[in-house]
């Protein structure tokens, strides 16, 4: 049985702690205010339920940068304590199948580049060295491999005989030339490529790209890399059609990590999205919806049988989308976000449909152990 214990109020209660700061007592905020505060996302729960890892972030004054760093507390509250420190960006942490080493993606060095730690003597180590910063990153359940999402570049396929300019001029940039229907992405500026599939052995080497073409197999704005149970193939959710920009729809693929092959495993005018596959690694779940060309659709869960490609659909009875789905342990019910009336719910559904809530006012994130305890990010309207 999932249960919700004293941790899941200890990491609500670090973000509160700076939000507070300066609204509960009547004072005003002012726009330094925003150098005194600070706060925590993703979570990450180890695989027995033991510890967790979470990245708490903040803002340098003399610096006017965001920086993040990771920490790990203990299930029952205790031993609070940072892992990384600095000025720097390390986010991302995930725990190894057995527990006993993490990764994270850290730009202590420069650029960010995926980062392998041991848990027991605190060695840390860099696994790529990739010209662009990888996420997504995720261990094979077998640990023998990391998976990353990470840019590709591609330049234009045609050149523009421009003038050079005389010796000693001091010209303009030249043009930029664009060929693409989506070139731009709101909050991410200029595309400089396409967001490909990688592994890299997680004792260390080469990074291997596993996808290819005019293609993106995750979101610029992140996405999260999903590995079968037997370590063979990867998840992704993508369109690989030629009309793909203008294409809303998606379908769910998996990628052999040896031979980088892609195997189409749902077809339909809609998009579907967020593969998760069950521990037992018998089943698929997924979001999705047939797209009827609606303002608002609402996304609807789904299963598949991996052996017989067979779907079905998890009727939740509820009259609005849900989202962000995971497995339990025993691969018996789904757990899942969704909004009612501004309060963003964690429930659990039977894979018969019978719902029931775990917990309310939930945060961006949160994660699950094997034996059912989990944690999350807690957050109000008025406490953000």
């Amino acid at each position: 049985m999932i249960i919700l214990k004293r941790t899941n109020i200890l990491l609500g209660a670090i973000l509160y702690t700076f939000s507070t700061l300066f609204a509960g007592n009547g004072n005003v905020l002012e726009p330094m205010d925003i150098f005194e505060m600070e706060g925590v996302s993703d979570p990450q729960i180890s695989p027995d339920g033991s510890k967790i890892l979470y990245v708490r972030s903040g803002s340098d004054v003399m610096t006017d940068k965001r920086y993040s760093n990771i920490w790990i507390i203990n299930y029952n509250g205790t031993d609070n304590r940072p892992l990384t420190s600095g000025q720097k960006g390390n986010s991302q942490p995930r725990w190894s199948p057995n527990g006993k080493q993490i990764i994270y993606v850290s730009s202590a060095s420069g650029s960010g580049q995926i980062h392998k730690r041991w848990m027991d003597t605190g060695e840390t180590t860099v696994l790529t060295n990739v010209q662009t910063g990888p996420h997504g990153i995720s261990w094979s359940p077998d640990g023998k491999h990391v998976a990353f999402y990470g840019t590709v570049p591609e330049g234009a396929e045609f050149e523009v005989d421009l003038p050079t300019p005389p010796e000693g001029a001091e010209w303009a940039a030249p043009a930029k030339v664009i060929d693409r229907l989506v070139y731009r992405f709101d909050g991410v500026g200029y595309l400089k490529g396409y967001k490909h599939l990688f592994v890299v052995p997680s004792e260390g080497g080469t990074a291997r790209q596993l996808t290819e073409g005019r293609f993106n197999f995750a979101s610029y704005r992140g996405g999260q890399t999903v590995w079968s149970k037997d370590s063979k193939y990867i998840y992704v959710s993508t369109n690989l059609e030629d009309d793909w920009e203008g294409n809303p729809q998606s379908d769910i693929y998996q990628v052999d990590i040896k031979e980088g092959k892609t195997d189409q495993l749902t077809d339909r005018k809609g998009p579907d999205g967020n593969p998760t596959p069950s521990p037992d690694g018998k089943s698929l779940a997924y979001m999705g919806y047939d797209d009827k060309k609606m303002a608002t659709q609402i996304s609807h869960m789904y299963v598949m049988n991996l052996k017989t490609r067979k779907i079905r659909e998890i009727k939740t009875k509820l009259d609005r989308g849900v989202s962000n789905i995971s497995w339990s342990g025993d691969s018996k019910n789904i757990i899942f976000n969704y909004a009612d009336k501004g309060n963003t719910k964690l429930a659990q559904t039977t894979l018969k449909g019978k719902n029931n809530i775990l917990t309310n006012n939930l945060g961006r994130s949160y994660s699950l152990a094997t034996d059912g305890r989990f944690v999350f990010i807690t957050t109000r309207p008025d406490l953000p």
